[in-house]
């Protein structure tokens, strides 16, 4: 009898240890499935509104008109006619070099070459007088976004440097920011959140 028990003992915890591993393998198939859960939740957001200030569309762009400010679009490399201005000249040295050094092209660097795709509504502010991204990269947006022109605003506020459009006039910046996301987030009709008067904001000290 003894030795009966004593075969029967492995068996017994073989069985243990079976069904311990098989439940360990639940536990973790329930991990990975609540993972790609969380996964898929997060690829599934979708972005109900963009507001923009003063964004560069590619950063070559910012670059080029950087360089243009030291080197004017007519200098040229050598003085004979037809070739390459110096300033495309060296854009394209700091590209190459770029490219090579740190492995990425200033070219890809920025929403430009994927704006088609973009159907968000947008505001776009931009200071007219931007010596850093220059306001004509905010039109480059505007125009090849995917966005419909009815949800996209272009607003150049004039006499500003780059982001000093909230400096320049607080409230104002303030208000036509909240108006443009009110219109997409429908909070009016939200338990979340509490409807604004366009009275609040005149007599508000923000």
């Amino acid at each position: 009898e003894a030795e009966e028990i004593e075969n029967t003992m492995p068996i017994s915890q073989q069985k243990v240890d079976e069904e311990t591993e098989t439940n360990d393998e639940k536990i973790d198939n329930r991990s990975s499935n609540h993972s790609e859960q969380e996964h898929l939740k997060e690829t599934e957001r979708v972005i109900i509104a963009c507001a923009t200030d003063c964004a560069f569309s590619s950063l070559k762009r910012v670059l080029g008109a950087s360089i243009d400010k030291n080197f004017p679009t007519g200098g040229r490399l050598f003085s004979q006619k037809g070739l390459i201005p110096l300033h495309s000249l060296i854009l394209e040295s700091v590209c190459f070099i770029n490219q090579f050094w740190y492995g990425y092209n200033p070219e890809n660097v920025g929403p430009e070459c994927e704006l088609s795709s973009l159907t968000t509504p947008l505001l776009i502010l931009h200071s007219a007088d931007d010596s850093v991204v220059p306001v004509e990269q905010a039109h480059i947006i505007y125009q090849k976004s995917g966005t419909r022109p009815e949800e996209k605003q272009l607003q150049i506020v004039p006499n500003t440097e780059h982001i000093g459009a909230y400096f320049n006039s607080e409230k104002e910046y303030i208000r036509s920011i909240v108006r443009f996301l009110d219109k997409r987030f429908e909070i009016a009709n939200s338990s979340a959140f509490v409807p604004y008067a366009e009275e609040s904001y005149l007599n508000t000290d923000l």
